[in-house]
């Protein structure tokens, strides 16, 4: 990274990482912003002042820079974050911050309580606790939770974008030990068994279900919850739904899901799906968190002037070979959008 943030100060961010080779892996990737897909579903204003925790490349805080007032971006690595303070320099944002953070074990950080308006954790909860084996990880998860509940806003939401324990395709690897079955194993089975394969810290990168992930949250004072579903994943997503039924009869009715219908590791939904129970089996979640019984409409319907009506839904289309993002926002239980906007990725 040394090298790489010298060549853009030299260079300029664009020119540098697509000429940047760094143990044979390009930098270009750095420029996607897919991961940040979420954002127009945030219920959040853009006065909103947001904490994004593991900045990493900055592919979340340069979008969440752009759309609200102010971003605290932390990361455990210097050099990632002088990479995003220049990346944010070559392209004219002045409203991220970057903290240094070396752990967020122990949930010990260092912001006043009820400061944010948005905390967001992207692919960050399953790694809490993986580098500290003092205790279990589910101990420092939920340490981290109760830290983050008190920081937020009374009426502040949490982000968290995370993968499924119970998705089938981690039978043949899990997305983080990287070895066969161990999401679904009990913990102390699995902890044995990626002893036995070499990991001498064990298993210690915990994913939930559904239900696991709304048990952490309850228990850290996060009582309103609300699940969207990205396919395939939330890293690269070509859509993203949640539970509402205008939405789930878009999807399934026009074949927007016939991938997941069709996949490998997607046949068996063709039967689950007529219990109510396909959500439960993909890949990820984006979760929404609240502490109190606020709405999850996201602002971008309140801009288009639908109110705070809880059956407003949304959904998100991504078109990967032109890069287009199509909104549509439903009402009531039609199938039939009452607006539609698309917009460059």
């Amino acid at each position: 990274m040394r090298a790489l943030n010298a060549l853009i100060k030299k260079e300029g961010f664009s020119a540098a990482v697509k000429n940047f080779d760094y143990e044979g892996m390009r930098f270009d990737y750095a420029e996607n912003y897919s991961r940040a897909d979420f954002i127009p579903f945030l219920p959040a204003s853009i006065d909103a002042t947001v904490l994004d925790l593991g900045s990493g490349y900055g592919n979340i805080t340069i979008p969440l820079a752009r759309k609200f007032k102010k971003v605290i971006a932390t990361d455990a690595s210097l050099e990632l974050l002088e990479f995003l303070n220049l990346r944010a320099q070559g392209e004219g944002i002045q409203n991220i911050e970057c903290v240094n953070i070396a752990s967020l074990e122990h949930g010990d950080l260092p912001f006043q309580q009820k400061s944010f308006d948005v905390i967001i954790l992207n692919g960050v909860l399953e790694w809490v606790g993986s580098g500290k084996t003092e205790k279990d990880p589910g101990v420092y998860q939920q340490e981290l939770l109760n830290a983050l509940a008190g920081l937020l806003k009374d009426d502040g939401v949490l982000y968290i974008a995370i993968e499924n324990r119970l998705f089938p395709g981690w039978l043949r690897r899990d997305p983080h030990s990287k070895l066969k079955w161990t999401s679904m194993l009990p913990r102390p089975i699995a902890d044995w068994y990626a002893r036995r394969k070499g990991h001498k810290n064990g298993y210690r990168t915990y994913i939930y279900s559904k239900h696991g992930y709304k048990k952490l949250l309850s228990n850290a004072g996060f009582t309103n919850t609300k699940f969207y579903y990205p396919y395939s994943s939330y890293r690269d997503p070509e859509f993203i739904y949640g539970d509402d039924l205008s939405v789930k009869r878009k999807l399934f009715n026009e074949g927007y899901a016939k991938n997941i219908f069709t996949s490998k590791w997607y046949g068996f939904l063709q039967v689950i799906r007529h219990l109510g129970l396909e959500n439960s089996f993909l890949s990820s979640f984006m979760i929404m968190a609240k502490k109190d019984k606020g709405s999850f409409v996201p602002d971008f319907i309140r801009q288009k002037g639908f109110g705070e009506h809880e059956n407003c839904a949304l959904m998100k289309i991504v078109d990967r070979k032109s890069k287009e993002r199509t909104l549509w926002i439903f009402e009531g239980d039609s199938a039939n959008p009452v607006h539609q906007e698309t917009m460059e990725g």
